[in-house]
């Protein structure tokens, strides 16, 4: 049967639409309580996981890093926020611990062995170094892309409050994007910046806040779901 399946012609809705898919399909990493080695937890694997998506492997690959998505015990994960933010601090402090200064050429390798508990899957650390770094994260020597990692790390405590009742408090925020900073690099951090990180979790919030409405009532009894909301079916047999 020839399935239709729509064409995303301009390249940022595409990459938009392909991460949407992409995170559907993976598993939210929570923590060591996650564990992947259970065979009941066990998903698809990252070659297998591509295959269900209609996007060629150099466009899911892309999309995987911005994700900062990993692959363990052949299972994917995509890490929650808290994780993620956990982990940063985890770097930061065994960094500052050994001496070592992230805002200079750093080696990776050395980095990890100066973080004495890691407390997430290795393949989760190498994933937040190579979305974070500016260069290959296997050579030698590295470097943390600054304005990349001020914003990752500003949009992932603004993330950590998805969930969070209420109106988000910028101020505070701001303050704890400041001190999750290399010293050097917390002047970089301004309040307007935090201020737009917040209004788009807003909207963001507001959109799933709808969207839950929307299948809660198509899932009503006697409600069947909308074709148009089928899109891991569609998407499912289709491959590139």
């Amino acid at each position: 049967m020839l399935e239709i399946h729509p064409q995303v012609r301009d390249e940022k809705s595409r990459v938009k639409t392909a991460k949407e898919i992409l995170s559907g399909l993976l598993r939210i990493y929570h923590g060591p309580e996650d564990d992947p080695i259970d065979t009941n937890t066990q998903g698809l694997n990252k070659a297998s996981l591509f295959a269900n998506i209609p996007y060629s492997t150099g466009e899911c690959e892309a999309v995987w890093q911005d994700l900062i998505a990993f692959e363990t015990h052949q299972t994917c994960w995509q890490p929650h926020p808290e994780q993620l933010l956990q982990l940063w601090h985890t770097t930061l402090e065994g960094a500052t611990a050994d001496g070592m200064n992230l805002t200079r050429n750093f080696s990776v390798e050395s980095l990890r062995l100066a973080i004495e508990e890691l407390n997430a899957p290795e393949e989760m650390f190498v994933a937040l170094m190579s979305y974070i770094c500016r260069n290959d994260r296997s050579a030698a020597s590295v470097a943390l892309d600054k304005a990349r990692t001020i914003e990752w790390v500003g949009r992932t405590i603004v993330a950590t409050n998805m969930g969070q009742p209420g109106s988000l408090d910028a101020e505070a925020l701001h303050t704890k994007w400041r001190n999750s900073l290399p010293e050097n690099w917390r002047s970089d951090a301004s309040t307007e910046t935090m201020d737009q990180f917040c209004a788009e979790l807003n909207i963001e919030k507001a959109k799933a806040i709808t969207m839950k409405s929307e299948l809660e009532a198509v899932s009503a009894p006697g409600k069947r779901p909308a074709k148009g909301r089928d899109w891991h079916e569609r998407f499912k047999k289709t491959r590139k």
